[in-house]
């Protein structure tokens, strides 16, 4: 956009490229030069985001004005050129528009979710990198995915750091959210490197250098999160500067100010505050130049975090379902948050508040998850299971004949939890082919995981082959591939896949349940002890949550459970000894043996925004059907947003969390040896930090086993579970010991000493202790 000062009925205005000062101070503009600038008043958002474009009486209305306008005169400097428009253009303040509502952005791994609390205390949601609000609303555009298209990164930065606010950046050179993915999924494997949708996990990931390209060739390398300074680009900033020019534009004329937030639990504070600074300067970037030049209006200005993402999903989950307790009424909740790249689990207490400001606390006392249980990563892994059935055709996809073709085979990425095999060198890239032949494949079985019943996941299961277009090494395509399902004696069952991981995901769900009342009940807590227990709700959430699946493979896990647990009471009434291996976990923690307790009922709400939910809530309102529109109830992505709202500063909720030492983070980590093929542990999750434990003698090299499995804990699980960390040690001493500690959620210490006091003297050594991350 043109640079122009606003001053009465004239307009200044400085035409691009002009380094001279003209002698002419006041000029009439001709009609050509109106137009152009009313034209880039007018689309100033739809160049920037894809916005609709402002009507033409936005200009001339005294009632409206444009943002952009408002205080030019006040840069106006002996060189401006005064351009007389022979009509006033109407300005208006930006602070005008500053609004008391507050705004819950839920920041997620494949999708974000924003919605805004009005002055009006209305709860609205907000659509992300889709501006075309006049082709009405579409449910999808509220679940905005957390990806970016870098096209020119170049032109992009010079117009993004060339003004402090509503620079004028342009969709053609960097998009996000709804376009970017849509352009993902269309994207051929030339494109694919110039894409990003790991925000998150980068964020959260320590070490990790990211390296981009975007459509003109250019790579760009940048250190990991933690490591940027002022100089490097920031992609989480520039995602926060796109999800603030959606939030605050002329059409929906608000702006603002107040911003709340949720993390992962088991993001560290300094990761956290990170990303607050970050997601800070991208959203203040948003804002008009004159508010940002209101020195006392801009001190209303926050982003705030609350709460966890599973915790805040438990509020709404709470609220909807019609949870009220009242006196010392304690109601136990379980959150089983199934998203897009992990699951995480939460446990919390939910109860009346004794403080008037509040009407209920929610006392969260645990959490863990799954890290690589998600529906995308799901989707990654059927995707290599059947490449990796297929990998014959694959190294020769034209047939013996065509071995000789250089590059002719058909490379595929690694996914999380698969299992490499022999001569999988060959196979196994991390190029933009094989990424890309493992989106192909994904798009493909997609059918399979979301929609079961469907045509297209009844054709392949027929079938028993899948064709689709796939990318040899050296670039070229392949458009008539065809992947088999079995293979000789190799049978690809594709639904046992799912079935399998996860159940997998449920048992360490309820085994982190055992071990979270475990370590937090007890005499100078609120918290219950298991076994005094009767009843806990698990409230099902994240979209892979909607599948079927999910909830048949609860049921049959809690009745399996069920059927041990009542074995186990009958051989205890006869008083013989237990011994059992194959109980599952959840029944041996909560029947401890030569205990009398009885397991828990456990009620499983289904996600919120199902039909069954919606038939839970419909009962609750006593046959009634919800008035809300559709796209303003919580549903099982959207409740963490609405969560946060009812939790804020203010708010009616308050929110207390239980964590070894008041910690804010806790050990991320179980540590163990390797003991006749078995996990034996030595740390669990909830270790004190900077709290000394033995672990082996100091006789020679050891190894550091470390996961953050849940059925690290149960004392059965195999050593596959963990990963290793190989240490050798310079002096050999048989008389010492190492000592490990856990110093941060994913670093630990290890020292070498012959007792306790010669480990608080420094050890054998008379040194520091070696410090160990742990990826």
């Amino acid at each position: 956009m043109r640079e122009a000062i606003y001053a009465g009925t004239e307009l200044k205005w400085l035409p691009e490229g002009t380094s001279d000062i003209l002698s002419a101070k006041i000029l009439t503009a001709s009609e050509e030069m109106k137009e152009n600038f009313k034209t880039d008043l007018l689309h100033v958002d739809e160049y920037t985001i894809a916005l609709d474009p402002y009507d033409e009486k936005l200009l001339t209305d005294p009632n409206r004005g444009h943002w952009d306008l408002w205080g030019w005169d006040e840069d106006t400097g002996e060189d401006a050129l005064w351009l007389d428009f022979g009509e006033g253009l109407t300005a208006r303040n930006p602070a005008a528009d500053v609004s008391d509502g507050i705004v819950a952005i839920d920041f997620g791994t494949k999708s974000t979710v924003v919605v805004y609390e009005t002055d009006e205390l209305q709860v609205m949601p907000l659509q992300v990198g889709s501006g075309t609000y006049s082709k009405g609303l579409q449910a999808k555009n509220y679940e905005n995915p957390t990806v970016l298209q870098f096209i020119n990164l170049d032109d992009f930065l010079a117009a993004y750091t060339a003004k402090a606010g509503r620079p004028a950046t342009r969709w053609d050179d960097l998009t996000v959210s709804h376009n970017a993915f849509q352009n993902l999924k269309d994207a051929g494997s030339d494109r694919h490197g110039t894409f990003f949708d790991g925000l998150k996990q980068w964020c959260g990931t320590s070490g990790q250098r990211l390296k981009l390209q975007d459509a003109q060739g250019k790579i760009w390398e940048l250190p990991p999160f933690m490591e940027l300074d002022e100089n490097d680009m920031d992609p989480l900033e520039i995602y926060a500067y796109y999800l603030g020019r959606y939030i605050n534009h002329m059409l929906r004329g608000k702006i603002f100010l107040h911003y709340i937030m949720s993390f992962p639990v088991t993001y560290e504070h300094r990761i956290r505050e990170r990303m607050g600074n970050s997601i800070r300067k991208g959203l203040r970037k948003s804002f008009p130049m004159a508010l940002l030049a209101d020195e006392e209006r801009m001190k209303d200005f926050c982003v705030r975090e609350v709460a966890s993402e599973p915790a805040a999903y438990a509020i709404t989950a709470l609220d909807e379902y019609g949870f009220d307790p009242e006196g010392d009424e304690q109601i136990y909740y379980a959150v089983f948050d199934f998203g897009g790249g992990t699951t995480d689990f939460d446990f919390g207490m939910f109860r009346e508040s004794e403080d008037d400001r509040y009407d209920y606390v929610l006392t969260h006392f645990g959490e863990n998850g799954d890290r690589t249980l998600g529906g995308e990563n799901l989707l990654r892994f059927l995707a290599f299971e059947v490449f990796r059935a297929n990998r014959d055709y694959l190294l020769h996809p034209d047939g013996e004949e065509g071995a000789a073709f250089t590059g002719a085979h058909i490379p595929f990425a690694m996914a999380p939890d698969a299992e490499i095999f022999a001569g999988h060198e060959s196979l196994i890239k991390n190029s933009r082919e094989a990424q890309q032949n493992m989106r192909n494949l994904m798009e493909k079985l997609r059918p399979i995981w979301e929609a079961p019943d469907s045509e297209e996941a009844r054709q392949i299961s027929s079938s028993g082959q899948i064709q689709l277009t796939l990318y040899r090494e050296n670039g070229e395509k392949k458009t008539d591939a065809a992947l088999k399902l079995k293979i000789g004696d190799t049978v690809v069952d594709l639904q046992e896949i799912l079935k399998n991981r996860i159940e997998q995901g449920i048992k360490r769900f309820f085994t982190s349940l055992a071990e979270a009342f475990d370590k937090s009940s007890g005499s100078d807590s609120r918290i219950a002890a298991l076994s005094d227990v009767k009843e806990i709700s698990v409230f099902l959430a994240g979209n892979s949550s909607r599948s079927s699946l999910v909830r048949k493979l609860f049921d049959s896990y809690l009745g399996t459970v069920k059927e041990e647990t009542e074995t186990i009471e009958g051989v205890k009434q006869d008083n013989a000894e237990i011994k059992k291996p194959n109980i599952p976990s959840l029944a041996r923690t909560l029947l401890r043996f030569g205990d009398t307790q009885a397991m828990p009922t456990f009620h499983i709400y289904p996600p919120l925004g199902t039909a069954d939910a919606d038939a839970i809530r419909k009962a609750l309102l006593g046959g009634e059907e919800d008035r809300r529109e559709p796209m303003m109830r919580p549903t099982g992505k959207s409740g963490v947003a609405y969560g946060l709202l009812k939790c804020r500063e203010g708010g009616v909720i308050k929110v207390e969390t239980i964590t070894p030492d008041g910690a804010r983070v806790p050990f991320q980590y179980y540590i163990g040896r390797r003991k006749k093929g078995k996990f034996r542990l030595i740390i669990d999750r909830n270790a004190k930090m900077k709290t000394w434990y033995k672990f082996i003698d100091a006789g020679g090299a050891f190894d550091i086993l470390y996961t953050d499995r849940p059925e690290a804990a149960t004392g059965d699980a195999p050593m596959t579970i963990a990963k290793q960390k190989h240490i050798s040690i310079e002096h050999p001493d048989p008389n010492a010991f190492v000592y490990i500690r856990p110093v941060e959620s994913r670093v630990i210490e290890y020292m070498i000493a012959r007792d306790e006091s010669e480990l608080a003297a420094g050890g054998v050594d008379k040194c520091d202790p070696v410090r160990i991350e742990l990826e």
